[in-house]
């Protein structure tokens, strides 16, 4: 038996945790705000710079929609929390 996300076969069960919230996707937010904490403690403007922690970021977020534990509105709820975050956060 699987998460109820469909189509995962009950592999989702030996990933995750039931009865745990899935929306937002936490692994998405910590990573998309430690991108965030790298670009901006190194001081990154230029595209080169910005695009390692990025593609990191964004590799993390689709893992668990490839594993089928999350669902893609999970992984994008987690992305915009994190940005929204960032954005309050941000000194000025």
């Amino acid at each position: 038996m699987g998460t109820g996300h469909g189509g995962d076969g009950g592999r989702a069960d030996t990933w995750c945790r039931r009865g745990r919230f899935s929306l937002p996707s936490r692994h998405t937010a910590t990573a998309v705000l430690a991108a965030g904490a790298c670009l901006h403690g190194a001081g990154a403007r230029g595209g080169p710079a910005r695009a390692a922690p990025l593609l990191a970021a964004t590799a993390e977020s689709a893992s668990p929609v490839c594993l089928g534990v999350h669902w893609p509105a999970d992984v994008i709820a987690g992305w915009f929390f994190a940005e929204g975050w960032q954005r309050l956060t941000r000194p000025r």
